[in-house]
């Protein structure tokens, strides 16, 4: 009994004067929002995106103002047409509403064409963003890395805020940002 009891002191005794970094770890924070806004690369492969989207939804109304031409003409020519040619424009009208829903649904629908391209399109920004996030966490010493824009952060010290530190690893000119920054860290009353 007694044996045990010294074993447990032990371990105790060891476990007091170990270094209390081996009990804690450093978290910080980043906007990866303002990141996108402020990374040149992030806004130019949005406006890609939306050059696409916007052709996209141009032929879709192409299309829209065709079907309400047809549409026109079959109420205005109804009385006048044959049989024949009333059913011949009803079968067009037809299958220009589903061509174009076919077109939309491809282009729009989850799994689409859409999303293809944006992930084609922003995966190789996406990863350049990732991998100054984990060099700036790692070269300041950091274990975990929370995206404030992702999960809001009821509090937290700016001195622990790495957005500026990541736009500058990624190339953006942040000497506003930086006073801003110094600023807010300044007025934190934890920091005096």
């Amino acid at each position: 009994m007694l044996l045990n009891r010294n074993k447990i002191l032990l371990i105790f005794c060891l476990f007091s004067l170990a270094s209390p970094s081996l009990f804690s770890q450093r978290v910080a924070f980043f906007n990866s929002e303002t990141i996108r806004q402020k990374f040149q690369e992030s806004e130019q492969a949005e406006q890609r995106i939306q050059t696409i989207v916007d052709e996209w939804k141009r032929e879709i109304k192409a299309m829209q103002e065709q079907i309400n031409k047809l549409e026109y003409e079959i109420k205005k020519n109804r009385l006048i047409w044959s049989d024949e040619e009333r059913q011949k424009n009803e079968t067009d009208l037809a299958k220009l509403v589903q061509k174009k829903g076919d077109y939309a649904t491809q282009k729009f629908q989850p799994g689409g064409e859409f999303d293809k391209t944006v992930r084609e399109i922003q995966e190789p920004v996406e990863a350049k963003i990732y991998a100054a996030v984990q060099k700036v966490a790692a070269e300041e010493g950091f274990d975990l890395v929370l995206d404030q824009s992702v999960q809001p952060i009821a509090y937290a010290n700016f001195k622990y805020d790495l957005t500026v530190k990541i736009l500058k690893e990624l190339g953006v000119d942040v000497k506003k940002m930086e006073d801003e920054l110094k600023e807010k860290i300044d007025k934190d009353p934890r920091n005096q």
